[in-house]
């Protein structure tokens, strides 16, 4: 399973769970072909934001040997700080506890 894979199935997941999900596929990297960026900010956003009821939810993504970057990394830091917001590094072996995760209240 790809990163590409493995998002779009998390998204379905989370979708079924009852999320409203977003998910920026151009992590800021890509233009529109004129040289302006698709997306702003700092790099090393999480993949996903995630959010039902008072639940907020961040997860980056990684498949096979994969590492976050140290703005990734960065970036998880600093939203685990915030009271209330769960930060995730998820991976596809770990799909019952994504499940679980995804499945509480």
């Amino acid at each position: 399973m790809n990163e590409k894979e493995f998002t779009n199935e998390l998204l379905r997941w989370a979708k079924a769970y009852g999320w409203r999900r977003f998910h920026a596929r151009t992590s800021g990297r890509m233009e529109n072909g004129r040289g302006i960026p698709t997306t702003q900010g700092d790099k090393g956003f999480p993949d996903l934001c995630l959010l039902r009821g008072k639940r907020l939810l961040f997860a980056e993504l990684k498949v096979g040997r994969n590492k976050p970057s140290d703005e990734q990394l960065s970036w998880i830091a600093a939203l685990d700080d915030v009271h209330g917001v769960e930060v995730h590094l998820w991976r596809p072996e770990q799909w019952s506890q994504i499940l679980v995760t995804l499945s509480k209240p």
